[in-house]
């Protein structure tokens, strides 16, 4: 019985690596990977066309946390997305960014889930999904990887 304190005082020293309260605010650099499709979609042609802009290698790329009384606000490129730290060491953030896919070039709503992992480890995960007309559909992903500076 005299080790719970022990323990339990372990397991919140455990979970306050990953968050848990502490402020992860600061420069992340890494590596991204990027990709998206434009799927057109008409009543007389016999199957959708799908353009799609393959995986791509970003390297030296950078990602900004700040930490507000209001949330988290989190940069990557030059979309800023604000939210909320979901869970201990998970922000989830949102806004409408310019991208650009294949010939597709305009603001889409993005949505990113970034984990705080130990060491000062993150991986974001940013995806977005639009109707642009009655025919096209736009998806957008964008998956960051890297460690604080």
């Amino acid at each position: 019985m005299k080790n719970i304190p022990v323990f339990c005082a372990f397991a919140l020293a455990s979970l306050g690596i990953a968050g848990c309260g502490s402020d992860v605010s600061g420069t992340y650099k890494g590596e991204a990977t990027e990709d998206g499709t434009v799927k057109v979609a008409h009543m007389a042609a016999p199957a959708v066309a799908t353009n799609e802009a393959p995986p791509r290698k970003l390297t030296d790329q950078t990602v900004t946390i700040s930490k507000s009384a209001d949330g988290y606000s989190v940069k990557f490129r030059d979309c800023e997305m604000k939210g909320k730290e979901s869970s201990p060491g998970l922000i989830v953030v949102s806004n409408d960014c310019d991208v650009k896919v294949t010939n597709y070039e305009g603001k889409l709503p993005l949505s990113a889930t970034v984990k705080i992992g130990e060491g000062g480890a993150v991986t974001m995960d940013v995806t977005g999904t639009a109707k642009k007309s009655e025919e096209a559909v736009v998806n957008y992903n964008y998956t960051f990887k890297g460690a604080k500076q």
